[in-house]
């Protein structure tokens, strides 16, 4: 009963808190790095396909967070109904732990990407390309490893079950 209540509030935080305060402002900051700047010509022409790839390297990140998200809501719906060990629910804990693990993986590639983009059209000597690891990086990682332990113990609790409900 408490996993159900605990659901329904996080479910609510994150509908109404997390939503709006992370996707909505990434998208609006997006618009506005990427999109507004080609239309007002604030971009000279030969930069615009250089700013549009830039705004699809930086996107990206994104939309794998969207589906982040997305699945996140998907789980909590399934906690809110009392599911809490099923073979789907554990489905669900994979294809997030799956995009977290692509998004802390993408994330550096993405930061270097553009650094290259942000200086390609300076003269040559004064263009960039760096790959940093960061300590925000790093924590990536922790939440990746979290992630990971927390898909087994959901595997192995599924597996329980299934031989539960078998020998009743």
């Amino acid at each position: 009963m408490k996993l159900q209540a605990y659901a329904r509030i996080t479910k609510m935080l994150f509908l109404f808190v997390y939503m709006p305060l992370v996707l909505i402002s990434s998208l609006v900051q997006w618009v506005y790095t990427y999109i507004i700047p080609i239309q007002k010509g604030f971009i000279i022409p030969s930069h615009t396909a250089t700013t549009l790839m830039a705004g699809i390297v930086d996107g990206t990140s994104l939309v794998i967070i969207t589906y982040i998200a997305y699945y996140c809501a998907r789980l909590l719906d399934r906690y809110k109904s009392g599911e809490a060990f099923s073979v789907y629910v554990l489905k669900l804990y994979t294809k997030i732990q799956r995009l977290v693990i692509l998004w802390a993986i993408y994330n550096p590639i993405k930061n270097s990407l553009l650094d290259l983009l942000r200086t390609i059209h300076n003269p040559p000597g004064q263009r960039i390309i760096a790959f940093a690891f960061t300590s925000q990086d790093m924590y990536h990682i922790l939440v990746v490893g979290l992630l990971i332990i927390l898909s087994s113990v959901m595997q192995a609790a599924c597996e329980l079950k299934e031989e539960h409900d078998l020998t009743v």
